[in-house]
């Protein structure tokens, strides 16, 4: 689920964006918003044990929730972020909406490695906090 969610905010994002963005600036926020809240709803489902998490059964719901949205929110709320920046940013600069579109990719794949490599920290941080 992670992965596709991945593609969708690295390859999908960056379009409806640009959508959002030729119409206004408060469209292009909301649509940002509404993304991080489908990205925060998607870690709670991946939490739950009714859809499979047989840790949050043994762990309980909240624990296992805590440690969940780090990683959804590193790995998928950094890159929709990045990409509405990046977006905004040269949406006043150029009209070539393709142009928009790479940098927009461009600038979700970069912000994704970076919070897979934050995150690599964080779990760390996290095992040596428990240990």
């Amino acid at each position: 689920m992670l992965t596709l969610l991945a593609g969708a905010c690295i390859l999908l994002f960056p379009a409806l964006a640009i959508q959002a963005w030729r119409g206004d600036g408060v469209r292009l926020g909301a649509v940002a918003v509404g993304a991080l809240a489908v990205i925060v709803v998607a870690a709670m489902v991946a939490a739950s044990a009714r859809f499979g998490n047989a840790l949050s059964a043994q762990q309980g719901y909240g624990h296992t929730l805590l440690r969940i949205l780090p990683v959804f929110g590193l790995t998928l709320g950094l890159p929709v972020l990045s990409a509405t920046a990046t977006i905004a940013v040269l949406g006043r600069r150029t009209s070539r909406r393709w142009l928009v579109y790479v940098a927009g990719i461009a600038a979700a794949m970069v912000a994704w490695v970076a919070g897979a490599i934050g995150l690599i920290w964080f779990m760390a941080a996290m095992a040596q906090s428990v240990a």
